[in-house]
This record gives structure tokens, C-alpha cells and sequence, in this order.
């Protein structure tokens, strides 16, 4: 194979540890079909099917033929039903090679890798060897997981493969021992996720009844029963819980238009220093998508306007946790998606957005060793995500009772999908079973918030520094060998900068917050005095778990501080713009000056407003565009 390495003991033994598994990662996770092609997909499970404009029934995965197995899709849809199977069995071969040349370069690395650690035996190689390794097997893992079942993503588009019902069964069986390695067991067979899976969408239910005819009440009532009378506790009994107050604001809801929330995502980006990230729209992704180096935003319509309040999570989610993350990897042990680093950092960006919303509300007091009180996570009142009950059902009903399941929640629980597409993301790469690749964020979260808590409590005995979380991308059980890599590259003098979040979005908010007490007429940032030493003390008490210093606070540059009142010029501009009526009955002093401002684009009045030009910015954020790409 071309890719190969063949080299023997000898030659190993010369090589370091570093220098090993740097040549390795270049032909597994490599530029041209790991990164352009998107084979990086794979570790997120993460497929794009298109219909024919006639046909909404059968769809074709273009992540598995098209990007990676070359399948030209304009010929395919002009081919007859013969040529179109000729095309995609084609395109299959082609993506059968490239996965099953990677599965090669995975044996050779974990075969070779012994021989390297037999001379290698430092402490921090150790950890690097560990964590390498694992995500070695996870990935092919994943590949096996991909091609077991290709046939049945084949048949999908409406393409007749012929295989035997046992076969099936066999493929099946090694589908779900493979989908229990990678994402965990069955919710069904543990009574206390099914509790949280039922009490999700039981709730949403007997608070929206009146909307539902009633049929749909029936139906609805007898899938639940199918979860009461098996799957739950006998001694359960529902009981509503206390729910976190979210924050009240009135301007949350206002729309943002595109090429103001890009520019501010970048001017976010710009704050935490060494990113080399961008945010850029992309007319080929089909939701906002998370790669090394960009995050992207589709070009459908519904993406034209993004409101406040979803701007500030995408901060805290994509850009303060997934971007953060990725170039401390960098620096510690390359940036490579190591094994369940997905579910981490998923549930990490979880966190953030919740802590941004929910603030002090999520928090409980209780005793730590010392018999102190303390501020610790309220496991109850954290909010899970639909994917978990969905998932639940899917493993007790039959095909026709899920869909019409996932239908009629529709009405009172909105996916950002429709129901359809949900069906088809729950059935990724399983025919009779179900995909339980959603359901680890929810479980990693819930078990890591018990960590965290365990780690305040025991008043750092036990676990690791929450703050630590933003070391790299690696998995949860493997923070601690990044902590120990990143000790001792410190005490070699090594010189490796790992960044943490600034908490961008809730500077922005606590700053318009704080203006939108004040006069409204000013629009410039020349007479601002917002003190950042209150804003610590409020992110303090927000972010509980995070151990702040002051001196962090005091140190923000004065580029960072800038870059934030861009943004909330921007973000003022737009408030102000949908909400003018509303501000002129609160505000005595409201002038016509400001009133024909308001009509042009919020970008143009920072020019006019600023000493220090955007112009230069856009070029600066040109020139790391092109750098980054």
C-alpha cells in the first residue's frame, strides 16, 4: 500500500515517541482525505442526505458517496435506475479503499508504537502513548462501524442490494456490540436515564395537551405507557421539578443580520489571540458545522438572521469552548479529534451555554469536607436535549410508532430538524436497531457535572480543575493525562501558550446590559466607563465552578476590550433599530440624529465612530482567513 510504513524494530527504536506518532497522524489524519474530504466525519457519526425534487422518500448520503466516494451527483440523478446502481456501487469501492487503507495504517501504527515505547519510558510520553493509542482503536472502531453496514445506506437511496435475512441479522448484532463500545448501552436497560428520558417529554406533554386533537392524545398516551409499565422504577411517581430561571431580557429575540453576526463572531475570534479559527458562511454545509480551523455557516434562508440571545450561546459553544480547545491541542499534543473527545467537548459547550443562561439559578449550596458551605451544580436543573428521549423511544417502538411519535411531538417540542430527518439521524448506519450516538452528550454531561462536583466538594482532592476541561481535545477520562503533559512540558521550559475563555458573550451582554440603564443617545464608546472589575465580580458569581483570578481580569488587553465594544455597537444598532418605539417611551433624551442613523448598516456607523478603522480589521481578518486556509 502506498501509504505504508515499513519499518522494522530497529528503525523504531531511533525514532521518538513524537516523531512517531507525528509521521502516523500525516497518513491517517491527513490533508487531502482526512480534512478536504471530510473523512474527519466520521469521529462525529455526521452524514448529508439529499432527495431527488420528485422523490422525498428515497435519499442518497452524500457524505459516503459523494465526498468520499467521488460519486459525481449530477450524473447520478440524470442516470436510469441501472446506471444509477452502477454509480453508487462504484462510489462505494472507492470509499471502501480509502477507509480500509486507513484501518491499515491504524494496525501498522499500534503494532509499531510497542516498539517505540520499549525505549521510551518518560512519564509524559507514557500519558502521549496512551492517549494516541486509544484514539487509534476508537477510529477504527468507527471505520468498521461505517462500512458494516454500507449496504443498508445503499438501499436507502432505493437501490436493490440482495442479502440474505440472516446476514442482516449478523451485520445487526455486530452494529450494536460496535454501538455499545462507542456511545454506551441501551437507555432502556437503566431505570434512572429512562426517569429523565420519560420526564422530558412527559412534562412537555401534559403541558401542552390543549394543542393536540384527540387521537394524537391517545397515541401519544400509549407510547408513554410503554415506558410507565416496563421501564420505570415501581415505586416511581412523577413529581415536577424546580427549573432554573433563565435570564430575562427583552432584547434577546432580536434578529441580527448575517453579515453582522459574521463580522462579530470574527471580531470574537480576534479576542482570544492565538485562534487562528474564522467564521465564514458556506453554501455546501447544511447546519452550523465545527472544523479545525473555521466554523461555518450555512446559506439557507432561515440562517440570514441569528437572534441575540442564539449569538451569545454559538460564543460560549463554538467558539469559547470547541475553538479553545482545539489550539490548546495544538500545543500539547497536535490537534487531532482524539478518541471521545466529541462527547467531551460537546458536553463542556453544553455547560457554557447553560451556565450563560441559567447563571446563579443552577447552583445549590451544600457541605464539602470541612463542613463549609458551598456552591455546587444542581444536577436536577440541568436541561437535557430531545435526542435522549427520542432515542428511548426508538428502542421499544416499531418504525411506523416512532415516526408517528416524532410527528406529534413536533407539535408541542420543535426539532431543529423535521421529524423525517430525525428518523433518518436516529437510524445512521443501523437497519433493524438504533444509533445511540446523541445520547452521549446527556450522559457524558450529567456524569461529568457529578465530577465537578466532586472535585468542589473534596475541595480539590478528588478529580481535576474544571478550568483544566479546556486543555485539549481529549476525552474526559484523559484530562488528567493532558494535565500531566502539560506540567511537565512547563517544567522543561517548554513554551507552549494554552488560552482559556474571556467569556466574550457575557461581557457583551453584562456591557449592553449595562447601557441600556444609561442615556441612549450615545452611541460612541469614547464616554463608556464600564468597569471591568464589576464585570469579574459578576462572572464570579455566574461561573461558580471557575476559579477567576482578579488579576486575569485586570490584565484584558485593550485589543480584547475593543474588539468587545464592536461588538456591542453592533449588537446596540440592531436593539435599537427593531426596538425604537419601544425605547423612546423609556428614554426622555432620543434625537433625530440618532432616529437617521439607525437606517444605516450597524457596520458603518462604527467607521464613522471609531479612531482605529474596521478597515484594518477586515484585513487583518483576511489575512488570517488565508493564513488558516
Amino acid at each position: 500500500m502506498e501509504n505504508s510504513i515499513n519499518t522494522s524494530p530497529e528503525s523504531n527504536a531511533s525514532r521518538t515517541l513524537e516523531a512517531f506518532i507525528e509521521e502516523y497522524s500525516s497518513l491517517i489524519f491527513d490533508e487531502e482525505s482526512w480534512q478536504k474530504k471530510e473523512i474527519w466525519k466520521i469521529a462525529e457519526v455526521t452524514y448529508s442526505y439529499v432527495y431527488e425534487e420528485w422523490d422525498k422518500i428515497n435519499k442518497l448520503n452524500t457524505t459516503l458517496f459523494v465526498s468520499w466516494g467521488w460519486l459525481n451527483i449530477n450524473e447520478y440523478y440524470k442516470a436510469d435506475k441501472e446506471w444509477k446502481k452502477t454509480l453508487i456501487l462504484t462510489a462505494r469501492k472507492n470509499l471502501e479503499k480509502i477507509l480500509k487503507e486507513k484501518k491499515q495504517l491504524i494496525k501498522e501504527a499500534l503494532d509499531e508504537i510497542k516498539t517505540v515505547d520499549s525505549l521510551n519510558k518518560a512519564e509524559v510520553e507514557t500519558d502521549i502513548r496512551e492517549i494516541f493509542i486509544n484514539s487509534l482503536i476508537e477510529k477504527n472502531r468507527l471505520i468498521d462501524y461505517c462500512l458494516n453496514w454500507l449496504d443498508f445506506e445503499i438501499e436507502k437511496a432505493w437501490i436493490e442490494i440482495n442479502i440474505n435475512l440472516e446476514k442482516q441479522e449478523e451485520i445487526q448484532k455486530q452494529q450494536s456490540e460496535l454501538d455499545k463500545k462507542l456511545f454506551g448501552w441501551d437507555i432502556k436497560d437503566n431505570p434512572q436515564e429512562s426517569v429523565l428520558a420519560y420526564e422530558y417529554i412527559y412534562e412537555k406533554f401534559i403541558d401542552n395537551k390543549h394543542i393536540l386533537n384527540s387521537l394524537e392524545i391517545k397515541r401519544l398516551e400509549n407510547y408513554l405507557s410503554k415506558i410507565e409499565k416496563k421501564y420505570l422504577p415501581k415505586w416511581y411517581k412523577f413529581l415536577r421539578k424546580e427549573k432554573p430561571k433563565q435570564i430575562i431580557w427583552d432584547f434577546l429575540e432580536v434578529q441580527i443580520p448575517r453579515h453582522d453576526y459574521i463580522f462579530s463572531f470574527n471580531a470574537l475570534i480576534e479576542s482570544l489571540k492565538k485562534l487562528k479559527h474564522i467564521a465564514e458562511s458556506n453554501e455546501q454545509v447544511k447546519s452550523i458545522s465545527d472544523w479545525p480551523n473555521k466554523v461555518q455557516f450555512p446559506t439557507w434562508d432561515k440562517y440570514n438572521f441569528m437572534n441575540l440571545l442564539r449569538f451569545f450561546k454559538l460564543g460560549n459553544h463554538e467558539f469559547e469552548t470547541h475553538s479553545v480547545t482545539d489550539y490548546n491541542s495544538t500545543q500539547l499534543i497536535w490537534n487531532i479529534r482524539w478518541a471521545w473527545s466529541t462527547e467531551k467537548d460537546e458536553w463542556v459547550a453544553m455547560l457554557m451555554e447553560q451556565i450563560f443562561m441559567y447563571g446563579d439559578s443552577l447552583y445549590k449550596k451544600e457541605k464539602n469536607i470541612d463542613w463549609e458551605l458551598v456552591d455546587i451544580i444542581d444536577i436536577d436543573k440541568i436541561q437535557i436535549n430531545s435526542y435522549f428521549t427520542k432515542t428511548l423511544m426508538w428502542e421499544i417502538l416499531n418504525n411506523d410508532e416512532l415516526i408517528d411519535f416524532l410527528e406529534i411531538v413536533e407539535k408541542f417540542d420543535p426539532d431543529v430538524s423535521n421529524f423525517k430527518d430525525r428518523f433518518d439521524r436516529l437510524k445512521r448506519n443501523n437497519k433493524f436497531w438504533v444509533q445511540h450516538k446523541d445520547t452521549t452528550y446527556t450522559r457524558w454531561l450529567l456524569k461529568a457535572i457529578n465530577e465537578i462536583n466532586t472535585y468542589i466538594l473534596s475541595k480539590g482532592l478528588k478529580w481535576i480543575a474544571p478550568e483544566d476541561l479546556f486543555l485539549g481535545k481529549v476525552s474526559f477520562k484523559e484530562t488528567q493525562n493532558l494535565k500531566n503533559i502539560k506540567e511537565a512540558k512547563e517544567k522543561k521550559w517548554e513554551q507552549i501558550e494554552i488560552i482559556k475563555p474571556l467569556f466574550i458573550s457575557d461581557a457583551v451582554y453584562f456591557i449592553i446590559n449595562e447601557k441600556l440603564e444609561w442615556e441612549m443617545w450615545d452611541i460612541t464608546i469614547k464616554k463608556w466607563n464600564t468597569s471591568w472589575e464589576k464585570f469579574y465580580k459578576f462572572l464570579k458569581n455566574k461561573y461558580k465552578i471557575f476559579n477567576f483570578s482578579k488579576e486575569e481580569i485586570n490584565t484584558i488587553s485593550y485589543e480584547t476590550k475593543r474588539n468587545v465594544y464592536w461588538i456591542v455597537n453592533i449588537m446596540l444598532k440592531n436593539i435599537w433599530k427593531h426596538n425604537i418605539e419601544k425605547i423612546q417611551s423609556k428614554r426622555k433624551i432620543f434625537n433625530t440624529q440618532i432616529i437617521d442613523q439607525l437606517k444605516k448598516p450597524a457596520i458603518k456607523i462604527l467607521d464613522t465612530h471609531y479612531d482605529i478603522k474596521i478597515k484594518k480589521v477586515r484585513n487583518k481578518m483576511h489575512h488570517s482567513r488565508r493564513n488558516a486556509t
